[in-house]
């Protein structure tokens, strides 16, 4: 089994998702400020 990319692969799916939600503060931050 090629446990080591599937790590990887799980690895890389988190940062992604936590780069979203930092993205989505930061949107909704900005949002805020306008109002």
């Amino acid at each position: 089994m090629d446990n080591d990319k599937f790590v990887e692969e799980k690895a890389n799916a988190r940062m992604e998702y936590e780069e979203d939600l930092t993205k989505g503060k930061a949107t909704s931050q900005l949002k805020s400020k306008e109002i």
